[in-house]
Formats: C-alpha cells, structure tokens, sequence
C-alpha cells in the first residue's frame, strides 16, 4: 500500500506580496490637480466658453425665427440688440446724472434739507470694513447675529417652535385659544376630531388626484367565501393602517404648510423691526443694511450714492436668449465701460467748448475725474483768481503737471467727503 504524503509548497522569501495598499504605503505621491494658476486659467476658459455657447445660441434663435419670414424689424432676437445699446447709454447717462447731483445734495443735507437717495455715506465705512476685515469686524458681525438669533425660537425645528412659550405668546396675539395644555396638532389644526377625519376620508382619500389618495375600503364581496373571514379581516386591518398613516402624513403637511407659508413669515414679520434695531445698534449700521443682513439679500445702504449703485435699464429684454447673453455679467460690465466711455466723451467735448471761463474751472473742480486730463486742468485744487485769457489762478496741486494722475488720486476722496460731509456737518 503506498501512503500519498501531502507536501506544502515551500514559500519563495523572493515573493513580493500582491496584497493591494495604498499609495502611501507604498511611498507613492499621489497625482495633485491643478494648481491655482492653471485652476484660474479653467475657468477663464470655461466662462468664455460658457459665454460663446449664449451668442450661438441668441444667433441661432435670430436665424431660426428669420427663416420663418419674420421681417428684420419685428425680429425680436435682432431688436434685443438695440436694447442693449439703449440700456447702456441711458445707464451710463443716469450714472452721470446721479454723479453730479451729489455736491448739491451733499450741500442740502448739510444746511439741514432731507435731500438725495440716502443721507450722507451711510454704511460705505462698514463695508469697507467688512471688505478688509479691518478690527475684526466680520467675526464682530457673526457674533451680533448670532446673539440677536439667540433670543428667537429655532424656526427650523416645528417641534421646538410650538412648544416654545414665545412662539406661543405670538399665536395668542394671533387670535388663538393657548392654555396651559397646548397641543399644536390638537388646538390648532383640529387632529383627531371627528370633523377633521370625515374631510379627510371625504375630500382627501378618495380622491384619485391627490398624493395622500388613499381609495376604497375592501369590499367583502370580493373575497371567496371559501377562505373564510380572515383574509378579508387581514385586508381591512391593513387598509385602516394605511388611512390613519396617511392621515397622519396629511395632517402634518398641513401643519408644515401653515407654519412656513402664514405662522411662521408672520411671526418673523413681527420680530424683523426688533431684530433690525438690535443689529443696528450692534454694529453701528442703518436700517436697510441691517435689513439686507437678517433677510440675507445682502443690500446695503450707500448714501447719497444709493442711486449711482442702482443702475437704470429702461428697456427689457424680450427674448430668453437675449437675456442670458446682454445679462451675462462680463457683456454688461463692457457694454457699460463703452457706455460711460461715450458718455463721458460726449461730457468732456462739451465742456471744452466753455474754454477756460468760470463754468469751465467750476466744472473741473467738482467733477476732477470727468473733466480731468485737459490743459487747463492741473489737477490740483485750483482757485481762480481771475478770469479769461490771461486769468490767474492759486494753484494747491503738487501734481500739477500730471493731471490725469491727479484726478485718480482726488476723485474718490474727494467724492468721500463730499458724501461724508452731511455725517460730520449736518444739521441736527
């Protein structure tokens, strides 16, 4: 008899395991993406990209309703180009128009008159501050909201929200019956009671259309007699499960619609003006920017140059395409760059036409980033003495040979004052 012996392969020390591992244990670096140059240069190329697809598209709109015979005037992919050109020539008009009212109404509010789109800087300095951080001021924000949310219910929370006794204190100043043993679903949406049920099972359940569709209950008739009364007896037990559960289901979509479409916006109504106030005295701030943050649209109160951030279009786009591409950002930021470069073009050679009379240095002294740039301007705060060809004038600049440079320095500070003024010397 010869006996088989069993021999286990002797194991190679040469093998190298083919267990996976990862790429750190094997000292592999992983592949790193994009760096930030090359992440700025996507999506430089995706915007353009993004931006050409919205011209095909208007083009091909344009094309397709041509094709149909519509004529070149009544085309209204064509005429949403004249719009646009209208829009930026009246928005940088509008532009120009705020700009000069600001030295007149700076001066009104300072005499005490209620005068402009907004009194003084408003909270240009507070958005600064924001912008750069300066004092801490963003955690300075989050922290003011967070305390002012802090005397509130957790609106997000239906179950905490009703239970709450300010919320409660609300609902009776609404009109409804809060004792002591207040049931939200009970006292206010009538769960339970026979009345709520019957309209239910009448109006809700039995209709096809709705999503809580519940349908009829079995009839006895449709199960064999043969089976006895258990599988009809299984069959409505199970269909009452199912209606009480979709009661259920009903009942609290009702509650959720009556907190967030009426209960809840009127609770918030009732709060805003006492939130407001506690933000503004908090961070220093005026109503509408305080506003802006509670309600998270982000408006902020610039002053008297609340109507120069309000940019004016007169003329609605009448087509989607049209739309998506002179809406687009980048088209609109050019289209008002070349609209305030003709604009203001148009400005300028009116003025040169005063020559270097008194309405000419009166002009280039308010207004030193418009009329800058001209031989007569000097950039500097210059005084006329006297006036025509050979008039003298005091010349305060230390840039006087640079004026174009001049301008850009003195222009924003000097239109910060002028809208800073009304807050240092205004009357009371």
């Amino acid at each position: 008899m010869v006996t088989v012996v069993r021999r286990d392969k002797p194991e190679n020390p040469n093998r190298r395991s083919s267990t996976f591992t990862s790429p750190q244990d094997r000292n592999i670096q992983p592949a790193e993406g994009p760096g930030r140059f090359q992440q700025g240069v996507d999506m430089i190329s995706n915007y353009f990209s993004n931006l050409g697809d919205k011209r095909a598209n208007l083009a091909a709109a344009a094309g397709t309703e041509k094709d149909k015979g519509t004529s070149f005037l009544n085309n209204q992919y064509y005429m949403d180009y004249p719009r646009f050109i209208a829009n930026q020539a009246a928005g940088a008009g509008e532009f120009f128009h705020d700009v000069f009212q600001l030295p007149f109404e700076s001066g009104a509010q300072i005499l005490g008159y209620d005068r402009g789109s907004g009194q003084g800087s408003g909270d240009i300095g507070y958005g600064l501050s924001q912008l750069f951080n300066f004092d801490n001021a963003r955690d300075k924000k989050e922290m003011a909201i967070s305390d002012i949310y802090s005397n509130i219910p957790d609106l997000t929370n239906f179950e905490t929200l009703v239970e709450d006794s300010r919320f409660q204190d609300f609902l009776r100043g609404q009109g409804f019956n809060v004792s002591d043993d207040f049931n939200f679903f009970k006292n206010i949406m009538d769960y339970g009671s026979q009345t709520s049920q019957q309209q239910f099972l009448d109006d809700i359940a039995m209709d096809e259309n709705n999503p809580f569709f519940v349908g009829e209950a079995p009839d006895i008739y449709d199960f064999d007699a043969s089976g006895g009364m258990d599988p009809y007896n299984e069959a409505v037990k199970a269909y009452q499960n199912k209606l009480y559960d979709t009661y259920d289901q009903y009942m609290r979509q009702e509650a959720s619609n009556l907190l967030n479409e009426t209960l809840i916006p009127s609770y918030v109504d009732t709060q805003m003006p006492i939130m407001t106030n506690q933000l503004m005295d908090q961070l220093g701030i005026t109503e509408k920017t305080a506003e802006g943050i509670l309600t998270g649209t982000g408006e902020m109160d610039y002053g008297l140059a609340n109507d120069l951030m309000d940019f004016y279009y007169p003329y609605e786009y009448q087509t989607k395409e049209g739309q998506e591409f002179f809406g687009d950002p980048g088209v609109d930021l050019t289209g008002s760059l070349l609209g305030f470069s003709g604009v203001g073009g148009l400005l300028r050679s009116g003025k040169r036409k005063l020559g270097s009379g008194k309405a000419a240095a009166v002009l280039e002294q308010l207004y030193p980033m418009t009329f800058a740039g001209s031989k007569a301007f000097t950039g500097g705060l210059s005084l006329p003495i006297k006036f025509g060809r050979e008039g003298a004038r005091m010349n305060l600049g230390v840039l006087q040979n640079y004026p174009k440079t001049a301008a850009a320095i003195r222009g924003p500070g000097q239109a910060y004052l002028t809208m800073a003024g009304p807050d240092f010397l205004g009357s009371e």
